[in-house]
């Protein structure tokens, strides 16, 4: 983000961003919105003000963000849930200390399993992402991964490949260090899109990276999906949208057969059925 925004973060008011949101709201019957801010919570007393703000106007809205594990509190959480959010995302990345060091994430892996205990304990969803492919990460640094994500047990998970964007220093190591097949990363910038394409080879080859986060994604996917079979709301809702689109699932099917992510044809579905609904919003 720094190369493009540089540092400076620029902040729109929480009175500003909740008149947008109730009149989005009230005019277009909008239900639910997702703050596509890198990390909502960087400063806790700002997104403390936010929540009061949608509080005080008694707002029935729903709405999802992300941030980051060493920057929640337990009262923060707690006025979230309040205010109406429903899911809060963390980048998880490692269950490698090692890893985290190497990545520069700033971070410890006792504060991630503390974030993820408080989220739950405020009564909120809780996703995780990871990475694989990481510099310096061996056999046992995945299995250290795959351990905390089973300890963790999040509502939603998924394991992405690294992919270095030109601009990043993680850029450089890889163009220095040839990790890259191919300098021009524009086909990869949506890596997720590529699961069969893993982008670098550092320490393990690249056959290996896919196949372990197609293992990882399948493996969590199937338990996250447990619990949606449970819900009859959901169900219905997958139905209906399957039959009105065919093509859809038939997309889905094909990407299956080609990569054997079920987590990512499953998305393919998902993600189009949310589309499909008008009801949903984003706030920048």
């Amino acid at each position: 983000s720094h190369t493009i925004f540089g540092y400076l973060i620029r902040k729109r008011s929480p009175k500003n961003v909740v008149d947008e949101m109730e009149l989005l709201s009230n005019r277009y019957g909008v239900e639910g919105f997702w703050f596509v801010d890198d990390t909502l919570t960087f400063h806790p007393n700002y997104a403390k003000a936010l929540c009061q703000e949608i509080i005080d106007r008694g707002l029935k809205i729903q709405w999802a963000c992300q941030a980051r594990v060493n920057n929640v509190q337990e009262d923060l959480l707690t006025m979230m849930k309040r205010a109406g959010c429903l899911q809060v995302d963390y980048g998880v990345e490692s269950g490698s200390q090692r890893v985290l060091d190497v990545l520069k994430k700033g971070i410890k892996v006792e504060e991630i399993k503390k974030a993820f205990a408080i989220t739950k304990q405020a009564g909120l969803r809780v996703g995780a992402t990871f990475l694989i492919g990481n510099p310096g990460e061996h056999e046992e640094d995945l299995e250290l991964t795959e351990k905390l994500a089973d300890e963790l047990s999040p509502d939603y998970i998924t394991f992405y490949m690294l992919t270095p964007y030109p601009g990043t220093e993680l850029w450089d190591m890889a163009v220095d260090n040839k990790w890259i097949k191919d300098n021009d990363l524009r086909k990869y910038m949506h890596s997720r899109q590529f699961r069969d394409i893993p982008v670098m080879k550092i320490n393990m080859d690249s056959e290996k990276i896919r196949d372990k986060a197609t293992y990882l994604n399948n493996k969590f996917f199937k338990s996250v999906s447990k619990k949606l079979i449970l819900n009859p709301a959901f169900l219905y809702d997958m139905a209906a949208f399957s039959i009105a689109n065919p093509s859809v699932v038939v997309r889905a099917a094909r990407n299956l057969l080609r990569t054997g992510s079920i987590e990512d044809s499953g998305r393919i579905v998902i993600e189009q059925q949310l589309l499909a609904h008008k009801n949903v919003g984003a706030i920048a």
